[in-house]
């Protein structure tokens, strides 16, 4: 070092954590992350103290790697919320924040500055939307996942801005560019705002709703045999609920059968399932409106036609069995059959 002889005392060191705070202004919050290789002096005192190969050594972090959620916070219901001091966002911002979830759509944080503007981060159907409003107008950035998020694992998200967006002009009306009427159900962890790591509970200006420590997820999960007949399970965050929708099933468990009927007809048997609200939208082959069609259907005779009543819609499917064999024609309504083929002839119910 230049100038005059300068000595240097090192009494401790410190790795992740700051215990002397009488000369700093502003504690920085501690370290979460995984640190390998320190060196001091020529001294690798992190192996020195795994070994126990040195005099004085507290050790308080895990060795080994291993994914970090740190402090995890569990809200329960969609209407709990925390409330933290606002964060200053106008000329730069970082934030970091893990979450698991079940829940498709909700409100993860919102952010008021001066005036309208805001900084929301939101889950929509399964992805993540960044809408912000800084005083230049509002502004949303769609998450570029390839699936929805809301599978019941963690997911890291990182969402940061430069100086080069500064604020310049405020603007009376908030734009209707917020999607969630409700807030996040799910598990929150590692949440870092602009380099400070609140604790959610303890550092909460207000917090209401069901809200615990920990992350323990669904108490009840998705089975094969949760839902009957074909339905679709449906992972909730208290449970999971069935989707029957492409069943002729209902109830809670898609095993209330539905109203369908049979009738003879011109020495034939015809069945007819009643849609539960009139189709109003019109069809047309240059549509990309899109429908699904679910028809359970047992055939003892050789003939069979599905289809609907004259005049109830411009366009239809007719579902023909001749001899035990399908047949359809052109109609501009997707239809997921299975199996891809079939005979008639026995008792056996068949999904168009």
């Amino acid at each position: 070092m230049a100038g005059d002889h300068t000595q240097l005392e090192f009494h401790n060191i410190e790795t992740g954590i700051v215990t002397e705070k009488r000369f700093m202004s502003m504690v920085p919050s501690n370290f979460i992350g995984h640190l390998q290789s320190l060196s001091f002096n020529g001294m690798a005192y992190i192996d020195l103290c795994k070994n126990g190969d040195i005099d004085y050594c507290e050790l308080k972090a895990m060795i080994g790697f291993k994914n970090i959620i740190a402090d995890p916070v569990t809200f329960k219901s969609r209407s709990s919320y925390v409330t933290l001091t606002t964060l200053q966002a106008y000329y730069s911002m970082h934030l970091f924040f893990q979450f698991k979830t079940t829940s498709s759509d909700g409100l993860i944080l919102f952010n008021s500055g001066d005036g309208n503007d805001f900084i929301v981060v939101e889950l929509v159907k399964g992805y993540l939307h960044y809408v912000s409003d800084l005083g230049n107008g509002a502004h949303l950035i769609k998450g570029n996942s390839n699936k929805p998020l809301n599978d019941n694992h963690w997911h890291n998200v990182v969402i940061s801005r430069d100086a080069n967006n500064l604020h310049t002009e405020m603007f009376k009306e908030l734009p209707k560019l917020v999607h969630a009427k409700e807030g996040f159900q799910g598990c929150l962890a590692s949440v870092d705002l602009n380099g400070r790591l609140p604790d959610l509970m303890s550092d909460a200006l207000d917090c209401v709703g069901q809200i615990e420590r920990g992350c323990e997820g669904p108490s009840t999960t998705c089975q094969e045999d949760s839902c009957a007949n074909q339905g679709v399970c449906l992972q909730q965050w208290e449970g999971f609920s069935c989707d029957c929708s492409m069943t002729t099933f209902g109830g809670p468990l898609c095993n209330d059968a539905s109203s369908g009927h049979s009738g003879k007809m011109f020495g034939g048997w015809r069945t007819q399932f009643a849609p539960p609200s009139p189709v109003t939208e019109p069809l047309n082959r240059n549509s990309a409106w899109l429908t699904h069609l679910a028809l359970w259907i047992t055939a003892l005779a050789l003939g069979f036609v599905a289809g609907s009543e004259p005049g109830a819609v411009e366009s239809l499917h007719h579902i023909h069995l001749s001899h035990g064999n399908k047949r359809h024609h052109f109609v501009p309504i997707a239809i997921h059959r299975s199996p891809a083929s079939l005979r008639a002839g026995h008792s056996k119910y068949f999904l168009v």
